[in-house]
């Protein structure tokens, strides 16, 4: 029996070793492909949560200064901010998808910020985030990672 130049005895059968070492290591190298892209892709998903939790939560506050007038009161870390808990995701109560709690700051009659406390978000998945909800840049517009996480919700703006 010849195979591939080969010749074989009928008590030969089977791979050799460079065989085997070589379909390993192409596995290998196959799976860190794929892992990577898998790590990047849930990276994009939790950063696309976060931005349209973030989204949410300042179309409802700014809902809630259309209606009372003035923003609401700032909020104890991982609570719904006071006057809101009927018109507030339940999220904002959640940690996000990245494992910071969420916080309100009333800065003034029409400004506040919803700052992401603690934890660490990568700068690749908060520029997702800051796609989403501002102009893209981590150092301007709205949405800043300057000495903490923070959305700037002005409501004459």
């Amino acid at each position: 029996m010849e195979q591939h130049g080969v010749r074989r005895t009928k008590k030969q059968r089977g791979f050799s070793l460079v065989e085997l070492l070589t379909v390993v290591s192409i596995l290998g190298v196959l799976s860190s492909i794929a892992i990577g892209n898998y790590q990047l892709y849930q990276k994009r998903a939790r950063a696309s949560v976060v931005g349209y939790d973030l989204k949410v939560f300042k179309d409802s506050i700014l809902a809630h200064y259309s209606s009372e007038g003035s923003m609401p009161e700032s909020s104890v870390v991982g609570h719904v901010p006071p006057g809101m808990t009927e018109t507030m995701p339940f999220k904002f109560a959640a940690k996000s998808t990245f494992g910071q709690d969420y916080q309100w700051l009333k800065v003034s009659s029409s400004e506040g910020q919803i700052t992401l406390t603690q934890g660490f978000i990568d700068n690749d998945a908060l520029r997702i985030v800051d796609a989403i909800i501002d102009d893209g840049s981590l150092l301007t517009g709205n949405f800043v990672n300057l000495s903490g996480i923070v959305l700037t919700v002005d409501a004459l703006r």
